[in-house]
């Protein structure tokens, strides 16, 4: 595997020592916020995606929106709720 996806694979590589419950919460807490921010990276490239593709294919009507707003605001909070620990 390559040297770039290193970050990744340690976001997602479960502790090999003895578990418990204050080292499994220390352990997502050390991955946290690199977490949040790779969805964070993910979430605004395929809002590009597919705003560019909606607006670009001339279907809205003026004043219609293309995605429910309430959306993009429950979908990081649902990534994160849910976040493989």
């Amino acid at each position: 595997m390559s040297n770039s996806l290193h970050p990744i694979r340690w976001l997602f590589t479960a502790p090999s020592e003895p578990l418990t419950a204050l080292r499994v919460v220390g352990w997502w807490e050390l991955r946290r916020i690199p977490f949040n921010v790779v969805i964070g990276i993910v979430g605004v490239f395929a809002f590009a995606v597919f705003a560019t593709s909606i607006y670009s294919a001339g279907v809205l009507q003026p004043g219609e929106d293309a995605v429910e707003p309430f959306a993009l605001l429950l979908a990081p909070i649902t990534a994160t709720r849910h976040a493989p620990c």
